[in-house]
């Protein structure tokens, strides 16, 4: 469980029904992690950190249920002078694309991810036509993607499968 206010995930065990904490992986000082996710093929957790709009991969050790660091990238250009947040990241089901949402720079980085490692290479950053207006959220199929929360109108985007690349619908 990711905890901003202090660069911290608390990571937490299950006792029957209950989640219990567990132990405590410090983070980067500023990088403020808002989500966290698992790869659905491979154990890694990848970490979208709104603090220094970046998503940062561990390797998941599964003996000592720890996080290790492999990799941290920028989801925004490093020439960017305004104001983001990274506020949130999705996997494809078939773990080949990750996407992280900026708010500030108003778009998508659409990252690729080695297979069978985890590592990330950013493919392309979309811009958006407006400020997004929440987190994303793929289909169950892949191929579109929303951007939104109860209270706003959606963003909806296409997704090209093979190539993770998005298309505007709207």
């Amino acid at each position: 469980m990711p905890d901003a206010a202090s660069d911290r995930l608390h990571i937490l065990r299950r006792e029957g029904a209950r989640l219990l904490p567990h132990r405590i992986a410090p983070q980067r000082p500023g990088s403020g992690p808002i989500q966290a996710v698992f790869h659905p093929l491979i154990p890694v957790l990848y970490t979208c950190n709104a603090g220094n709009s970046t998503v940062t991969a561990h390797r998941w050790d599964s003996a000592l249920a720890l996080p290790r660091f492999a990799q941290s990238i920028r989801t925004i250009p490093a020439a960017f002078a305004g104001g983001n947040r990274t506020i949130g990241i999705t996997i494809s089901a078939d773990g080949r694309y990750l996407y992280a949402v900026n708010h500030g720079h108003d778009s998508i980085a659409v990252f690729a991810i080695q297979r069978g490692k985890g590592k990330l290479f950013l493919r392309a950053r979309e811009m958006l036509p407006r400020p997004p207006p929440g987190p994303p959220v793929l289909d169950a199929a892949g191929t579109m993607m929303l951007l939104g929360n109860p209270h706003d109108t959606p963003l909806r985007l296409g997704v090209q499968p093979a190539n993770g690349m998005l298309a505007r619908l709207d």
